[in-house]
């Protein structure tokens, strides 16, 4: 890269700035693009520096280098708001429907006393005194006013520039530029405020991607906030939000861990100091007066029976291992769904490695006197697990 070009790179964003460069931009050196072309030109004629071919050459290698080291990586760049500037940052703030905040002008009042009847129009401009070099601020009456009191009039005035430089303290407009006879003086009682610059891409770029981290994001504390902020913990697999039943405003959140090595009470108050930040209110999720209770489920074991036909080379230990495995998987989802498809374990021993056929397929509740074919309705507050028992049928190959 030359070093014309170096200078307009400010050395601070060169150390810092964690834009990751393509690989397909690697090896962009003028040197190496220079060398690559001279390698494609035939070994006998002459290369070396300082000749014609060298010469004729090398331009082409600067420009190339110029365009992939850093005009290329500055348009890459452009694609993520995190690095545009300028008008690019206000497309991308546009297709959000956000707009950079435009520079706003100073406005105050002006008090003109004179003569009666005399008409002030609207547009007239009077201004500060020039002080040091500095110019004066030019201000344009908003309106048209006439003298009808002793005491003078107010007009409203706004600085014809927008910006902070319109900002002027009390009893500083005090000239006319445009000469209305019938003044006698004026001034403006109150400091003139409100003036401000344009939004800096900083500030526009801080707003796009805190818009864009909230797409799709609630904060109200609906239940499905509640589940959101619960899945978001490392170490939580589901989780059942039950909204308060009383006026305690209690929410209750049934979590299941994702291994059975996690300490249960440790991976609750995770969520729970989450969700409300009792040691940091300003991260808190819930909504003001909200509790949270976190609780796991009780297990609900659902017993299993069914007599398979296995392929040739297949065990029944092992059949019923891969079984029992796939079953609970599926009884994991069963909690949203409310209820354990009979239809579904079927499927489940069907596709399983190793078997043939089955039949005498039943199911039921731990406890219930004889297994059935039916669905089996499950309570949001516990955890099914399988209890499989499978047994060899007669094969009838």
């Amino acid at each position: 890269m030359d070093e014309e070009l170096l200078e307009t790179i400010d050395e601070e964003e060169l150390e810092e700035d964690d834009f990751v460069v393509p690989s397909f931009l690697d090896n962009s050196s003028e040197e190496e693009i220079h060398k690559k072309m001279l390698d494609y030109l035939p070994d006998d004629i002459d290369k070396s520096e300082g000749g014609y071919v060298y010469d004729l050459t090398k331009p082409t290698a600067i420009e190339v280098s110029r365009m992939k080291e850093f005009e290329l990586v500055e348009a890459l760049k452009l694609i993520w708001p995190r690095y545009a500037e300028g008008a690019f940052l206000d497309y991308h703030a546009e297709t959000r429907g956000i707009q950079r905040k435009e520079a706003m002008n100073a406005a105050g009042i002006l008090h003109i006393t004179g003569t009666l009847g005399t008409v002030i129009p609207e547009g007239s401009i009077f201004t500060t005194e020039s002080i040091n070099d500095e110019p004066e601020k030019e201000y344009e009456t908003l309106e048209e006013a006439t003298i009808t009191a002793e005491d003078g009039v107010d007009v409203k005035i706004q600085c014809t520039e927008a910006g902070l430089n319109g900002n002027s303290a009390k009893n500083t407009v005090n000239l006319e530029e445009d000469i209305i006879e019938g003044i006698a003086e004026v001034t403006n009682p109150e400091p003139i405020i409100g003036g401000a610059e344009e939004e800096d891409d900083e500030s526009l770029r801080e707003r796009i991607m805190e818009y864009d981290q909230s797409q799709g994001d609630s904060f109200v504390g609906n239940v499905s906030d509640y589940k959101r902020w619960a899945l978001s913990v490392e170490g939580v697999d589901t989780a059942i939000v039950f909204s308060p039943e009383d006026n305690s405003g209690k929410v209750k959140i049934v979590i299941t861990p994702a291994n059975d090595e996690l300490n249960i009470q440790e991976l609750k108050d995770k969520v729970t100091n989450y969700i409300m930040s009792p040691d940091n209110p300003e991260n808190r999720l819930a909504p003001v007066n909200a509790k949270v209770e976190v609780v796991t489920p009780d297990n609900l074991i659902i017993n299993i029976n069914a007599a398979v036909e296995l392929k040739a080379g297949a065990e029944l230990t092992s059949v019923t291992d891969i079984f029992r495995k796939a079953v609970n998987n599926y009884l994991k989802a069963t909690v949203n769904e409310g209820k354990i498809r009979y239809t579904q374990i079927s499927n489940i021993l069907g596709d399983t490695e190793g078997v043939y056929d089955y039949s005498g397929l039943v199911i039921s509740k731990d406890g219930d006197a004889e297994g059935k074919t039916d669905n089996i309705a499950v309570d949001p507050n516990v955890i099914p697990e399988a209890a499989v028992t499978l047994s060899l049928a007669e094969s009838s190959n």
